[in-house]
Order: C-alpha cells, then structure tokens, then sequence
C-alpha cells in the first residue's frame, strides 16, 4: 500500500536522497526498505539499525495528523515514546566456581581460543521526563550477546559438554575452517536514568541502570567448512541449562540532537556487564558488550 507523504521537512534533506523520499509514493515500505538496505554503505547490521530508525523517522512524519492526539497526551504527561537499536561487541568474562579443580588451566585454554563476536540489541522506549535535566527511561527490548570460538582440534569439552559440539572423527582432516559461535539471546526491561545538559538544538547526556534480562535461548551454531569447497552449518539449543535471569548494569555516554520541538536523535556509546552467572558450572561467565546506540523519541519537550 502506498503511503501519501507531506511536504518534505527540511531534515530529511540531509538524511536521504530526495529520490527515495519521493518513492515513498510509488512503492510500499518492505520495497523501500530493501533499497534502502542495499544502496547505504554500511556493514549489514548497522544497515538494518540505520533503516528501521529513518523508517520510523518518516513514517512519524508522514503520520503527523494521525499523531496529534498521541503527542499531545505525551506532552501533557511529559513522555517520550521511542525506538532504539545498537550493534555490539559481544564477550565473556570467565570465573571458577570450583577453585582448585584445575580451573585455572582450562580458563586459560578458552581465553586463547574464544574470541568476541558481533551482538545487538533493539529496544522500544517509553521515558519519563523528570526535570529539565533530568528522565528515566523503560521499556521492552533485546540483547543478542555470546562469543565465537574457532578450534584447531575438535573435540568434547570434559568441564562442559555444551561448550564444543562433538563431531565425526572422520570429518577432521577434511576441514579447511570452523567457526563456533555461542549465542544468548535476552527479553530485557531497561531501567535507566539519563541526565542531558546543552543548549539549542544539541546537547549531552549521561546514562546509567539496570537490565533485568530473561534467557530465551542459548544456542550454539557451527559452520563448517571443508576442502572440496562444501560448507555446512548446525545448530544445537542447550537453553535449559543455563540460567534463565541476568541482569546487566548499563552505562551510556552520548549526545542529542532536537529534530523538532517534540522530537529527536541519540547518539550514544554504551556498555552493558552480566553480574549474574549463565550456567551453573565448574566453569561459568559474565557476558558482557560495548557498542553503538542509535534512537529516535518524539513527545514531551
């Protein structure tokens, strides 16, 4: 279905070309949206987080009159409502819940052979806005964290069976490369307080909170690949052995910047550490990321 636009604001000027804001007219938003992913230079992820919130962004404006009365009942009540996605370097950090066990040696073993990963995270907001300076934000959204390993020689783990897939002995020397990738993925519920000083249309903040998170799944994926050029890819889920809460502490340091009087962009560097264990383990973990974020919020001043 096409979506009629209004007249142009300014800021989409320099946000996209003009011809794809004008083929809004002439085409629905899932064929935009895959031009859009394909014609913007970024690496695949940041071309998904980018797109969704310029999405947004246009489909918020092309819907104006639609959302008056909501951005009214926001203002009255000093809310903000948003979207928010971040690209992330995902990692672990290692304990021993049995010392003396050897633990130490193994520990070391993994450290040398497992590697950070790509993660992300994708959010809907609602804020609060406290003061001036002042807001607290919550909300509902997603964490993907984990780690990838690529072995050398494969083989069972003998501290935890879950942590390298077993295969056929007959497949070794065929392979050219194997990567194993560890992935959690969390429901989370943001509980953060921003603090935000600056003139005119930009200014800073602070953030800080926590994440209570809820394990969906921990699924570990191996791809494979072997001389003749063939490659394959399995996949184990292993949730029910681990933990099914975490929570993850969250600091963010950024800028916003005022699109409209109710509306605007956050930028924001941010780092989130897993202060609960994931598995109940001679060996366990802290997962932890670092990342991007970007978000779009409208409402409130």
């Amino acid at each position: 279905m096409g979506v009629v636009c209004p007249k142009t604001p300014d800021i989409l000027m320099t946000i996209i070309p003009n011809f794809l804001y004008l083929a809004l007219e002439s085409m629905d938003m899932k064929q935009l949206q895959s031009k859009l992913i394909i014609l913007l230079p970024f690496p695949k992820i940041y071309r998904y987080s980018i797109v969704s919130i310029v999405l947004f962004f246009m489909l918020n404006q092309a819907q104006a009159s639609k959302l008056d009365s909501l951005s009214f009942y926001l203002q009255k009540h000093k809310l903000q409502l948003g979207v928010s996605a971040s690209t992330n370097i995902a990692y672990r950090t290692l304990f021993s819940n049995y010392p003396g066990y050897n633990n130490e040696l193994v520990m070391q073993i993994y450290d040398e052979a497992e590697k950070p990963k790509l993660g992300y995270s994708a959010s809907i907001n609602l804020v609060f806005l406290a003061s001036k300076h002042l807001s607290i934000e919550t909300g509902i959204g997603y964490f993907n964290m984990g780690y990838k390993h690529t072995p050398e020689i494969i083989f069972e783990d003998p501290i935890d069976p879950n942590r390298n897939p077993i295969l056929p002995a007959q497949m070794g020397p065929n392979i050219t490369k194997l990567v194993i990738r560890y992935y959690y993925h969390y429901l989370n519920i943001p509980i953060v307080v921003n603090y935000a000083w600056g003139k005119n249309k930009l200014s800073y903040s602070v953030s800080a909170g926590i994440n209570p998170s809820f394990l969906i799944d921990q699924i570990n994926t191996m791809r494979t690949k072997y001389d003749d050029g063939s490659r394959d890819r399995v996949r184990v889920v292993v949730t029910k052995d681990f933990n099914a809460l975490n929570l993850f502490p969250s600091l963010g340091v950024g800028f916003c910047y005022k699109l409209t009087p109710t509306s605007n962009i956050r930028l924001e560097p941010t780092f989130q550490y897993g202060v609960l264990k994931t598995i109940d383990a001679p060996i366990s973990e802290h997962l932890w990321s670092g990342g991007l974020r970007m978000g779009y919020y409208f409402g409130g001043r």
